[in-house]
C-alpha cells in the first residue's frame, strides 16, 4: 500500500495498526498524539513500515512497535512534545539521518531489536528530563555517536540506563555532551573509529558515568573513556575497559 498523505492519531484515542506482513510505504509522518501500537502478526514478521521522504513516526504520546521493520529517509522516530514513551520489541528502525531523534521529555524503553541512523542512533537534545532505558537490543550509528545525550539547562538532567544489550558508534559509542547521567551494567560499549583521539565513551560537563558489573567498554582501535571537562562523576564498580588503541581513560 503506497499513501501519499500524512496520519494523525488523536489524543484521546486507542489505535493498533498490525501490518501482517505487508509493506506501508508513505511520503509523510504517522503522528502519534494518543495511544499507537504498530504490530506485526505475521509469523515471518516481515511487516514494513517504509517513508521514502522524511521522518516515519512523529511520537507526542505513548507508542509501542512489536516485530516490525520502520525505514525512513529522514529519522526513523521524532519525539518531540510531551512526556510520553516510546516501547521497542523485537523491533527494527532505520533512519537516513537519526534512528530516534529525541527533543522531549519522553521515555524511549528498547527492549530488543535494533535502533540505526548514520549521525547518531539516539539523539537526545534539550531543556527536559528525557530518559532513555537500554534492556537490550542494539543502536548504532553508522557514522558518528551510537548515543548522544545533552540537556541544555541546569534544572533538567538526560538519563540513559542501560542494563543490556550494546551501543556502537563509528566514531563516539556515547557521548554524554553535557548535563548526563549515563549508568551501563550487562551491556557492551563500542567505538569503531582507528583514531585515538575517539572514544567508545565521552562525558562533556556535569555529566555523569557509572559502570557496573558486566559492562564492556571496548575501543579495538581507539580509546576507552575520556573526561572532557569539569564537574564529572566518573564511578567505576565493576566492569572492563578494554582499549586497544591507546588510553583505556584519560
Amino acid at each position: 500500500e503506497n499513501v501519499h498523505q500524512s496520519a494523525t492519531i488523536p489524543a484521546g484515542k486507542n489505535i493498533t495498526l498490525d501490518l501482517n506482513g505487508h509493506t506501508l510505504s508513505m511520503t509523510q509522518a504517522i503522528t502519534n498524539k494518543g495511544e499507537f501500537k504498530l504490530v506485526d502478526s505475521s509469523i515471518d514478521k516481515t511487516g514494513l513500515l517504509k517513508n521514502t521522504k522524511t521522518t516515519a513516526l512523529v511520537n507526542q504520546g505513548n507508542m509501542t512497535l512489536d516485530g516490525v521493520t520502520v525505514n525512513a529517509a529522514g529519522h526513523g522516530i521524532t519525539a518531540n512534545s510531551g512526556t510520553g514513551t516510546i516501547d521497542i520489541n523485537n523491533s527494527k528502525i532505520t533512519g537516513a539521518s537519526y534512528g530516534i531523534n529525541m527533543t522531549s521529555g519522553q521515555t524511549i524503553n528498547l527492549n530488543s531489536g535494533l535502533v540505526q541512523g548514520s549521525t547518531y542512533g539516539i539523539y537526545q537534545y534539550g531543556s527536559f528530563n528525557g530518559i532513555i532505558n537500554m534492556t537490550g537490543g542494539e543502536v548504532i550509528a553508522t557514522v558518528d555517536k551510537g548515543i548522544y545525550s545533552y540537556c541544555g539547562s541546569s534544572s533538567y538532567l538526560q538519563k540513559v540506563n542501560i542494563t543490556g544489550g550494546k551501543v556502537t558508534g563509528k566514531e563516539y559509542g556515547i557521548d554524554a555532551n553535557y548535563r548526563a547521567t549515563v549508568t551501563i551494567s550487562n551491556a557492551e560499549v563500542i567505538t569503531q573509529a582507528s583514531n585515538r583521539d575517539k572514544y567508545a565513551i565521552r562525558l562533556g560537563a556535569y555529566s555523569n558515568l557509572t559502570i557496573n558489573d558486566g559492562a564492556l567498554i571496548s575501543s579495538p582501535t581507539a580509546s576507552g573513556v575520556i573526561l572532557d571537562s569539569s564537574n564529572i562523576t566518573f564511578t567505576m564498580n565493576g566492569g572492563e575497559i578494554n582499549a586497544g588503541g591507546s588510553n583505556a581513560y584519560g
